[in-house]
């Protein structure tokens, strides 16, 4: 077993839905400005059991297919999570509609349209297969921008990978038991061969984003 759990070996660490990851500029029904609060699936990646802009990931999943990542599918994957673990009451404020019913059926089929091995979780190839992204707000804007965009299986993508600084790869998102699995993504030839994740063709992946 290795000396140093979290850093050469996989480890576990929350989600947390519902996590405010970021804001959008609405009108109220007077017109006036308001801002409203960007609701997503967050990934606990230091794991210290709450959301830290710009450390923690958040899912995201391109719904439509468009290339393109927006606020209202970061919203949409967090529900789709949430959904995939049998809640229905996807806005979260106590009441469970007969839409929100509809709508969390829906989504876990879309879900289940991920899970291409059916065991309940999504593994970071599907996750990247099926269009998933991990946004991290690294400028704490809480916006989304082209480059803050991740692939599961290199969450860093900043050029560097060695034994020390191996950066890391989502390997396992589980809505039911509200844990993720996370490990170094070590670039071939550094660190122990059984933990070489590293692609160095699915890193930096930009996209045109819209708000």
């Amino acid at each position: 077993m290795s000396n140093f759990p979290g850093i050469f070996t996989q480890r576990s660490v929350k989600n947390l839905p519902d996590a405010n990851v970021g804001y959008r500029f609405d009108r109220d029904w007077l017109g006036r400005f308001k801002i409203e609060p960007v609701k997503g699936y967050g990934i606990d990646l230091n794991n210290n059991g709450e959301y830290d802009r710009g450390k923690d990931g958040v899912l995201g999943y391109d719904f439509d297919h468009d290339g393109k990542i927006s606020k209202d599918e970061v919203e949409r994957t967090n529900q789709m999570m949430k959904a995939a673990a049998g809640e229905e009451d996807l806005n979260g404020d106590g009441i469970v509609t007969q839409k929100e019913k509809e709508q969390a059926a829906y989504l876990r089929g879309r879900y289940d349209g991920l899970d291409r091995n059916g065991d309940g979780k999504l593994q970071k190839e599907e996750m990247e297969q099926g269009g998933m992204k991990v946004w991290r707000d690294t400028n704490g804007d809480g916006q989304i921008g082209q480059d803050e965009l991740y692939n599961p299986s290199n969450l860093d993508h900043n050029g560097i990978s060695g034994l020390f600084n191996p950066g890391r790869s989502l390997d396992e998102v589980d809505p039911h038991s509200g844990t993720s699995l996370i490990s170094p993504a070590y670039r071939k030839g550094f660190g122990p061969e059984p933990l070489v994740q590293y692609d160095q063709f699915a890193g930096r992946d930009r996209l045109n984003l819209k708000a």
